[in-house]
């Protein structure tokens, strides 16, 4: 039996499939820079606020795997200097994250062993972080 659809229902269709391709294309078209490289895993989450609100910044990093060797981000991206409030330690990533006062590891720290969230006097004063595995 062939059905007849009447145009209001054609017209609907069509702009409901449009609608179904253009959310796919969108979700596959994320940027390359908005994704860690292969190798890396997300370490933490920082986030501007105290009770992880206001932007979030992820940190990426090497599994951590080996006590004696940190990695390092020597400056935190555009913005994000003086500005963690709160941070979240990713799950399985096996890494502690220290806070550092100045850039490239420089000045007083602060380990952070587990989710905080208030990092109290230590909140806005981070310039740069480290990993390192979490024993």
């Amino acid at each position: 039996m062939v059905r007849r659809f009447r145009p209001a229902k054609l017209m609907a269709a069509a702009a409901g499939s449009v609608l179904l391709l253009c959310a796919t294309g969108t979700a596959d078209a994320a940027s390359s820079a908005d994704r860690a490289p292969a190798a890396q895993v997300l370490v933490a989450i920082a986030y501007e606020d105290a009770d992880y609100g206001g932007a979030q910044l992820s940190l990426y990093g090497d599994r951590c795997t080996n006590p004696g060797r940190p990695q390092h981000i020597n400056e935190l991206p555009y913005g994000w200097n003086d500005q963690i409030s709160s941070i979240d330690l990713v799950g399985n990533s096996r890494c502690a994250v220290i806070l550092h006062e100045n850039t490239h590891a420089g000045g007083s720290t602060k380990s952070v062993y587990s989710d905080v969230s208030n990092l109290g006097g230590w909140g806005d004063r981070a310039s740069s972080v480290s990993y390192s595995y979490n024993l």
